[in-house]
């Protein structure tokens, strides 16, 4: 049986673009359709909850609510000072799976 350890995503288009994930720590990760130079992720510590989502229908979502442990300067910018450029913004969720050594093997 292959051994992986998951981590989420959480990848929100304010402005700057926030990256956290549910780590501890910076994560870096290469590039991709969305980010092509790659991206740092924040670590988060923990993202405590991940509502259900439903599909997305002409590029618009129901209102979701998630829950991080802690408050992380990230989060703090976020909520005082980019607060406007939040609401609305494009969300994407991902995760990334680690082998037994925390060696990227996955990121979706």
């Amino acid at each position: 049986m292959p051994t992986y350890r998951r981590s989420y995503l959480f990848r929100l288009s304010s402005d700057p673009v926030c990256y956290l994930w549910s780590g501890v720590g910076p994560l870096e990760t290469s590039g991709d359709l969305v980010d092509p130079s790659g991206a740092t992720w924040s670590g988060a510590g923990e993202i405590l909850s991940i509502p259900a989502l439903k599909a997305l229908i002409n590029g618009g979502a129901e209102r979701v609510r998630f829950s991080l442990s802690g408050v992380s300067a990230e989060t703090l910018r976020l909520a005082r000072e980019d607060r406007f450029t939040v609401e609305g913004a494009a969300l994407r969720l991902g995760y990334v799976d680690f082998d037994e050594n925390w060696q990227i093997i996955a990121v979706v």
